[in-house]
């Protein structure tokens, strides 16, 4: 039997006045018309430690942080470690390493609001271990950006010793 719906013509609609758009098939040229990456976002990054340091996490850390600064669509990458126990080496230029966190966690909370207040906007905040999730919470609030919580092995599997941690997690 043959088929008796119809047809919209909605690429033909929008691409009627438009020679010089892409005749990509279907709605492709179009929706990437309109969905056009932002050459300018800004990503905060709190973090455990990457540069510098050892071990699973780090090594983890550095790699994310890597693949950010190699990403067209993102122009800056601000990066608050809270470890750094050796030489952190060659840093992507889009990288901002903020080293002032180093040294507890009143100079961690200290640099994560000092970063906030001169960038700025930020299009994304990234924590990446839980135990830093309350401060993240409260970039969140201030530069009202999403926030993406990295979750480490056996830290996803149970709640923490923190309240406030497991508390924000469940919001």
């Amino acid at each position: 039997r043959e088929k008796t719906g119809f047809a919209i013509p909605v690429r033909e609609w929008l691409m009627k006045d438009q020679e010089s758009v892409s005749r990509e098939r279907g709605l492709r040229a179009w929706a990437m018309r309109l969905n056009k990456p932002s050459k300018s976002r800004r990503i905060l990054v709190l973090l455990t430690d990457g540069y510098g340091g050892n071990g699973g996490i780090a090594k983890f850390n550095r790699d994310l942080l890597t693949a950010l600064a190699e990403d067209p669509a993102v122009s800056q990458v601000i990066a608050v470690p809270r470890l750094m126990p050796n030489s952190p080496g060659n840093i992507p230029g889009k990288i901002e390493y903020v080293t002032s966190a180093l040294g507890g966690k009143v100079s961690f909370v200290r640099a994560v609001l000092a970063s906030i207040r001169s960038h700025g906007r930020f299009d994304l905040v990234i924590c990446g271990h839980i135990n830093l999730i309350p401060v993240a919470y409260l970039a969140k609030k201030f530069t009202r950006a999403p926030l993406l919580l990295v979750a480490h092995g056996i830290e996803a599997w149970q709640p923490t010793n923190s309240r406030l941690a497991n508390s924000l997690v469940n919001t």
